[in-house]
């Protein structure tokens, strides 16, 4: 057998050797799923301070490459960890032991360079509904579950829906502009409502654009039901004023899993009543809510979050020193992966907290301390100088009069009264 078959066979024993052991078990399984791709990026950059895509001679092929890079920086719509053939294949081309990956350390610049701030698409988008009071105001957009669908030969993804007025969108994949879900916008504010208030009868708007008639009904009755248009314009026989428990009665309904095509029936309305209930925005809000979006990124982020809340609060009842090191050394994590999960405000919220709890838990033994020490110069039928006072305490003045001024006060104000 050649040599080089040999230190491959030798290599290859001692990688999944190192794999196998109890150790690097119990050490990877709570690892977030960046970790590894991290990693691997790190050593495709030549082990640099900054990530960098111009690499050459990649040992995989670049499908893998953008694959590895999506995973750590989270922006796929479901967390995922890397292959292990992934992490072999890598670490055999670039001729690096498993055990030296797994004890890699990256540095901070190098993570900071790679993982940029993903913009939430609903948040470079908003409502394009006139009336609504999120109209092109980002931040009201809310994402569904809906991924992709492809509808009259044009796809459109990433459905979203308005928090304030219920209307339902989709971007187009095209030109990735955003596009209503229904005709609510375009159709009936836009077309059907100025024919309306011209007095044009509901027949003739449907003859006039070619629909049905009762599309040019569920536009009219939308209209009215959001204080679109004056009841007097549409001619329908609806109610002249919102019933709230009617609303909350189908809002139930709604939440209850109740289809709208059993509406009618079920509650003994008409259909014009039924559709002006239906399109209350409240409604319309309660039958979105009812489609949850996939767990992804964000999810991820709020359970984390919540575990370094949970250390935190470990560290603050304890009274363990707070840092980065101790918090990431308490959940098993490292401090790359602790500010990769974005926890360093929460740390630092923390610290200062405990810092506070220090010294006010300080100051009133200081006090204690100071009463008690006057109190056996008095009963002794001594005084005792502040001077002295503060080197019996240990503390340095200057430092107590910068730090906690109320505490050298208190303290003068016992000299004073003995």
């Amino acid at each position: 057998m050649c040599r080089v078959k040999i230190d491959r066979c030798t290599t290859i024993y001692e990688d999944w050797s190192f794999l196998l052991t109890d150790e690097h078990i119990l050490k990877s399984k709570d690892e977030p799923c960046t970790q590894n791709a991290i990693k691997l990026l790190y050593l495709l950059s030549g082990s640099k301070d900054y990530f960098s895509r111009e690499v050459t001679d990649l040992p995989i092929n670049n499908a893998t490459f953008e694959l590895l890079l999506q995973t750590a920086r989270e922006s796929k719509s479901i967390d995922s960890y890397t292959h292990v053939g992934v992490i072999l294949q890598v670490l055999r081309g670039l001729d690096v032991s498993l055990e030296d990956f797994f004890k890699l350390e990256i540095p901070v610049e190098f993570m900071e360079s790679l993982v940029t701030p993903r913009i939430l698409l609903r948040n470079t988008y908003a409502c394009i509904a006139p009336w609504c009071v999120s109209y092109h105001k980002p931040g009201s957009l809310v994402r569904t579950a809906t991924s992709k669908k492809e509808i009259n030969s044009k796809v459109y993804n990433y459905y979203m829906y308005c928090n304030e007025c219920g209307i339902e969108y989709a971007i187009d994949s095209t030109d990735r502009q955003l596009a209503e879900r229904g005709y609510f916008i375009n159709l009936g504010w836009d077309i059907i409502r100025p024919l309306l208030l011209k007095g044009t009868m509901r027949k003739k708007i449907s003859i006039k654009l070619g629909i049905h008639q009762d599309t040019v009904r569920r536009c009219s009755i939308f209209l009215y039901a959001n204080g679109l248009i004056k009841k007097e314009y549409i001619n329908i026989d609806i109610p002249d004023q919102i019933n709230p428990d009617k609303v909350v009665k189908l809002i139930k309904y709604v939440e209850s899993g109740g289809k709208a095509k059993q509406g009618p029936k079920e509650f003994g309305w008409s259909y014009p009543e039924f559709l002006f209930y239906w399109f209350q925005p409240e409604v319309r809000k309660a039958l979105l809510k009812r489609i949850i979006p996939k767990p992804g990124r964000e999810s991820n982020h709020e359970k984390r979050h919540l575990s370094v809340l949970d250390a935190l609060d470990h560290f603050l009842k304890t009274g363990r020193a707070i840092t980065i090191t101790e918090i990431g050394k308490y959940m098993g994590l490292c401090s790359e992966t602790l500010r990769l999960w974005g926890a360093l405000p929460f740390i630092k919220e923390a610290k200062q907290q405990q810092r506070k709890q220090f010294l006010k838990e300080r100051n009133l033994k200081i006090i204690k301390e100071a009463r008690a020490i006057i109190e056996k110069f008095k009963n002794n039928e001594e005084k005792i100088l502040s001077d002295s006072l503060y080197q019996m305490l240990g503390v340095n003045r200057r430092i107590l009069v910068r730090d906690s001024p109320e505490v050298n006060a208190a303290i003068s104000k016992l000299l004073r009264e003995n």
